[in-house]
């Protein structure tokens, strides 16, 4: 990785490592933390990390999944300690963040744990 960084989240994709966000340590005369807004890729084909396009605003305690082709951001506590309730996505492709395609969640929250349930066809079809 390119950015020493706790409270991030990772998903795996479409056979890469994307991390998102978290909290930057600095080491100065003492540890000073800051938001690390940024999102990176790890390729296991090329053993290499790459930075892409940062986020809008860092955060910790967010949920992050993959739903319907989209990398999906949701919630999570910023820097200046406020809590949010966007829903952001991640065009890989692009290498572009959306903040406005989907209406902000019900509540603002921190701390998410997201999750996919993916059903075999023959299952569904029953």
């Amino acid at each position: 990785m390119n950015y020493a960084t706790c409270f991030h989240k990772m998903i795996s994709y479409n056979g890469k490592l994307y991390i998102f966000s978290g909290i930057c340590v600095i080491l100065r005369a003492s540890f000073e933390s800051q938001d690390c807004p940024f999102t990176e890729v790890y390729n296991p084909e090329t053993d290499q990390w790459t930075i892409l396009a940062s986020m809008p605003i860092g955060r910790s305690g967010h949920g992050v999944t993959v739903l319907e082709k989209q990398i999906m951001v949701l919630g999570g506590l910023y820097y200046n300690g406020h809590y949010s309730d966007s829903i952001l996505t991640f065009d890989q492709n692009e290498n572009k963040w959306k903040e406005d395609e989907y209406p902000g969640m019900p509540c603002k929250l921190d701390g998410l744990k997201v999750c996919n349930l993916h059903f075999p066809d023959y299952v569904l079809d029953e």
